[in-house]
């Protein structure tokens, strides 16, 4: 008995000291066959390892990650010569199962994990060299990531980013970083379809113009969608807890608290139904504050095929020139218009004066003409049918309503001079709408049913031809 006991506990630790060499083993077969799945991708991306070592009890790995350089990097400042492609180097050390301890302070990431292993380490750019982009800054800094592999198979992802900084004669943008948390399970099986769930936190971004400087607060971008041959289906929402523009002389200009923007996408058939959530707690512009803004956006019968198209030329699959992409992008994009149903279930804000609310639809036509494709995106606008409603209250026409911004302190009798903040301007348009009877009083409020039919607008049977201008203080029709 006693000797069984002992076989049995020796047998233990010998399969105890083995399996790390066994997982480590499976953990390269798996390697190689995500690489392989990934490399078929119609994406222009493509991986290679130049270094793979597997010891005992861990892993080290070298890829190097090719990239056509996508459109969106050439157009954002045509100063910078940007190569054909973008290089970037992983580099990782892995860790076998099936317990490793893990302590990572700047990931947040800590303890003992059951799983076949853990990999930590950098993502750094390659190509091109820091002198040719010499005007971002912080490109060269590694990413820092650290991967799970759980038992089952599912991925967990933790990233963080440096922060960096672009620089031009106009601009000044900084990003302060990012750090994300994304798990990415397959378990149905199939290559082309994932389960993603994750967040992103964004710890913020400072844009310094000649017209002041913008500053959004950190934000956080939530996901938990499945990918169908890369198309998500789910919902995302980003929320941001303040934004804020300045003017160059400090005053505060316009102030947004507590942003949080939805979207979720659902298939039927070869088409996506797209419906988008926004709710704004505060927005003041110039001490006017607006309060509770809410607002529903829903976009049917939105083609698939166009949508994948799109996202292939942004990421510039097919290294398109700049010309080429831009004319391969209205194609799509009016295709991706042709028969699409926009719809505003509601949006209702508390302006001083009351709440305004909308809601209306717009219809783009279900065939277009053979024609190029500005010409098709001119026709799909000027033939397309929508219904608007707008209600506000009456509160609006009172004269004394209007809130001017006052001027410095100037000599007794010298003529003042005031700019006409927005309330001034929705005032005065309101009251010429009025006048006009595109607006009508009906149950103690303003009404005005837009109909938009092959290019015209009519307000209430009337059609609409209406004008305003702004100069020297005065508000004229």
């Amino acid at each position: 008995m006693r000797k069984t006991l002992i076989g049995l506990l020796i047998a233990i630790i010998i399969f105890i000291l083995l399996l790390p060499y066994y997982l480590g083993e499976a953990i390269a077969t798996e390697f190689k066959a995500q690489l392989q799945n990934f490399n078929k991708s119609p994406d222009a991306i493509y991986a290679s390892v130049i270094n793979y070592q597997t010891h005992w009890f861990t892993t080290d790995a070298t890829v190097l990650i090719t990239q056509q350089t996508p459109i969106f990097l050439k157009q954002l400042n045509p100063q910078i010569k940007w190569p054909a492609q973008i290089v970037y180097q992983l580099q990782l050390t892995i860790n076998h199962g099936p317990f490793v301890y893990i302590n990572c302070p700047q990931l947040n990431v800590s303890g003992l994990f059951w799983t076949r292993g853990i990999a930590t380490g950098t993502i750094k750019l390659i190509s091109p060299k820091s002198d040719i982009i010499k005007s971002i800054q912080g490109l060269n800094q590694p990413i820092k990531v650290l991967l799970v592999v759980d038992m089952n198979g599912a991925l967990q992802i933790f990233a963080k980013t440096g922060s960096y900084q672009l620089l031009t004669d106009q601009l000044a943008l900084k990003f302060l970083g990012a750090k994300i948390q994304l798990l990415i399970d397959n378990a149905s099986g199939i290559s082309n379809v994932s389960h993603l769930q994750g967040k992103t936190i964004f710890y913020g971004l400072e844009a310094q113009f000649q017209q002041g400087k913008l500053i959004i607060l950190p934000a956080s971008l939530t996901y938990n969608y499945n990918t169908v041959n890369k198309l998500w289906l789910g919902k995302k929402t980003l929320t941001i807890p303040a934004i804020s523009l300045i003017s160059p002389q400090g005053k505060l200009l316009v102030s947004i608290s507590n942003v949080n923007f939805a979207t979720t996408r659902e298939r039927e058939a070869n088409t996506l139904t797209v419906k988008q959530l926004l709710s704004i707690d505060h927005l003041i512009i110039n001490n006017n504050v607006i309060k509770n803004i809410q607002a529903e956006f829903e976009i049917n019968n939105v083609k698939i095929m166009p949508v994948i198209a799109l996202q292939n030329i942004v990421r510039n699959v097919k290294g398109y020139s700049p010309q080429k992409a831009n004319q391969n992008f209205l194609i799509e994009f009016a295709k991706l218009l042709t028969g699409v149903n926009v719809q505003l279930n509601y949006l209702q804000a508390n302006f001083p004066f009351g709440t305004i609310s909308m809601q209306g639809i717009l219809t783009l036509p279900a065939t277009v003409p053979v024609m190029p494709a500005p010409a098709k995106l001119k026709y799909l606008f000027n033939n397309a049918v929508g219904q608007l409603q707008i209600k506000m209250p009456i509160t609006i026409l009172q004269p004394g309503l209007f809130m001017q911004e006052p001027g410095p302190v100037l000599p007794v009798g010298t003529p003042v001079m005031t700019r006409p903040n927005f309330i001034d301007l929705m005032s005065a348009l309101a009251s010429s709408a009025y006048e006009k009877n595109y607006l009508i009083k009906e149950n103690g409020q303003l009404i005005a049913n837009l109909d938009y039919n092959q290019g015209a607008l009519v307000a209430n049977n009337i059609p609409v031809d209406f004008k305003l201008t702004v100069s020297s203080g005065q508000i004229k029709q």
